[in-house]
């Protein structure tokens, strides 16, 4: 992954950001996905504010934002978790089994 950083730093790779929800379990069909993506943007600062929006409406047991980078020269793409915000009541949950 440090050969990643480094060729993020190169202008020529083009980034996409999604943000994707994950419901609460007693929200999904058993036959469904419990997860879903919201929105893909090219501006970092979207997706940051949508995922901020859908975290704070406390409606989801997660929200991530996902980042693909792409390098046109060789066609390959490269996907990494930015942020990852989970629901409270999950900690909640884990200090009081402490």
């Amino acid at each position: 992954m440090i050969g990643l950083a480094n060729q993020k730093a190169d202008s020529t790779y083009q980034s996409e950001y999604s943000v994707y929800i994950y419901h609460n379990k007693d929200q999904t069909l058993d036959e469904l996905n419990d997860w879903e993506k919201r929105i893909t943007t090219p501006h970092l600062c979207h997706a940051l504010r949508e995922a901020k929006l859908l975290h704070r409406s406390k409606g989801y047991r997660k929200v991530e934002i996902k980042e693909r980078l792409l390098d046109p020269k060789t066609a390959m793409v490269f996907d990494q978790t930015l942020k990852v915000f989970p629901s409270k009541s999950r900690w909640l949950g884990f200090l009081s089994a402490v």
